[in-house]
């Protein structure tokens, strides 16, 4: 599968009606080092998910994933909070009571449980390219256009049929995987996400 790790830098207008459309899928990825482990003040680590195996060295973090089906196709997707201890439990991730909320809104995907699999009923484009349009100074950008687009109806919130609610993000399918993926493992079912800087502060 191919991925974009960088930023394309172009130098003409961008057409951003086909991006209308946009996907909470960034939003998790991109909080994956938020959502595994922070920096305190005082420069130590905490680490909120269990399953999370941290590299300090590359900046990557292997986190468990798992294979679902969308329109009949496989994808890939991981677990980053649960809405239940039970849930947080099975998948070794932070617990979220305030993932309640989403249930049975328009915030959710429904999904089925069919012989275990989950089934979505919608996933991610990954084909679309992040570009970036600088301005003179570089920053703040004249336009950007985001990389992996979802599908409409898609999100990254699951309710499964008991009700419990995932953050349970797509990661690849058969056009492509997320920006953020350094590398799948299919044997051992482990992905390797390239982290994005947080902070926790104290007080």
């Amino acid at each position: 599968m191919k991925t974009h790790n960088r930023f394309k830098f172009v130098n003409k207008p961008l057409n951003f009606n086909r991006h209308i459309i946009s996907s909470l899928f960034a939003i998790s990825v991109a909080l994956i080092n938020q959502n595994t482990a922070l920096a305190s003040d005082d420069g130590a680590r905490r680490l909120f998910v269990s399953s999370a195996l941290e590299n300090t060295a590359d900046n990557t973090v292997a986190l468990p994933f798992y294979k679902g089906r969308s329109a009949g196709k496989s994808v890939y997707y991981m677990v980053l909070d649960a809405s239940n201890g039970d849930a947080a439990k099975k998948f070794g991730v932070n617990r979220s009571d305030k993932l309640n909320n989403a249930k049975n809104t328009a915030a959710v995907q429904k999904v089925r449980l069919v012989n275990g699999v989950i089934e979505f009923p919608a996933t991610v484009d990954f084909r679309p390219e992040r570009l970036v349009t600088p301005s003179s100074t570089g920053f703040p950008p004249l336009g950007v256009q985001p990389g992996a687009v979802g599908q409409p109806g898609y999100s990254p919130l699951i309710q499964l049929p008991d009700g419990t609610i995932l953050n349970a993000p797509h990661i690849a399918n058969d056009t492509g995987q997320a920006d953020k993926i350094g590398s799948l493992d299919m044997p051992s079912k482990k992905v390797i996400c390239k982290k994005s800087q947080g902070c926790l502060q104290s007080g």
